[in-house]
């Protein structure tokens, strides 16, 4: 008995598509992991700085992320899980610097013309941010974050548990960014997962609540980004 041509060629073709599906879920997931799927990146490999008076001033801070430059309407991303960029670049927004010298200090890289001393700023974190713990039963709960203006006005409620309601991780200031090149292990299996992590967009945050835009500048060659933060008009939240 023989085959058509007809259902040769679909067969070939058949196994062809199947070999180039198996073929392809492996790639997907290698570009996915490098973040080429992604309008963002994290910032490893680069040190943060922000201008201040045409200065830029070191800032040790590690774990943001940005806006790839190719891409219009540019973010600068803070981790939600670990709030303490998010404060600090909260209290650097609203900071006027002729009168807090002490705030501005020397440093080593030849790269700033000086470094911002966090703790100088006495960063008041209660007033800008909250948690609770809601119980399921027992042995289950999640944390709930609920970001603030002052300790009676809550911008919004957030959460990054996955057995949190989806509501609390949905809101429109959060977004799941990959750590381009890192992976990450669960502890339970050998294999080595995307490291994706839930980020604030901060940009948002600041342009929507504190009347503050946040732009930034990318300097490749020296391995820099620079923030800067152009007061807008109208009344502040904090």
């Amino acid at each position: 008995m023989t085959t058509s041509p007809r259902k040769s060629a679909c067969i070939i073709i058949g196994i062809a598509t199947l070999i180039l599906l198996v073929m392809l879920v492996p790639f997907y997931f290698l570009t996915k992991s490098f973040g080429w799927w992604q309008k963002e990146f994290v910032a490893r490999g680069y040190a943060v700085g922000v201008q201040i008076h045409q200065n830029i001033y070191e800032l040790n801070l590690f774990d943001l992320a940005f806006t790839k430059p190719m891409f219009d309407h540019q973010s600068v991303y803070v981790p939600a899980s670990r709030l303490g960029s998010y404060f600090t670049l909260i209290a650097l927004s609203q900071q006027s610097f002729p009168t807090r010298k002490n705030i501005l200090l020397p440093t080593e890289n030849p790269y700033f013309n000086g470094r911002i001393s966090i703790t100088a700023l006495n960063i008041d974190t209660t007033a800008l941010a909250t948690e609770s713990r809601q119980y399921l039963n027992a042995g289950e709960s999640y944390r709930i974050t609920r970001l603030t203006a002052s300790p009676d006005r809550v911008l919004f409620s957030f959460s990054t548990d996955d057995n949190a309601p989806d509501i609390l991780q949905s809101s429109p200031y959060l977004k799941d960014i990959v750590n381009q090149g890192m992976c990450r292990t669960d502890g339970q299996s050998s294999g080595c997962g995307i490291a994706e992590d839930t980020y604030i967009n901060l940009s948002d945050v600041l342009h929507n609540y504190f009347r503050s835009c946040l732009v930034y500048r990318v300097d490749d060659e020296n391995k820099r980004i620079i923030l800067q933060f152009i007061p807008m008009p109208g009344p502040v939240l904090i």
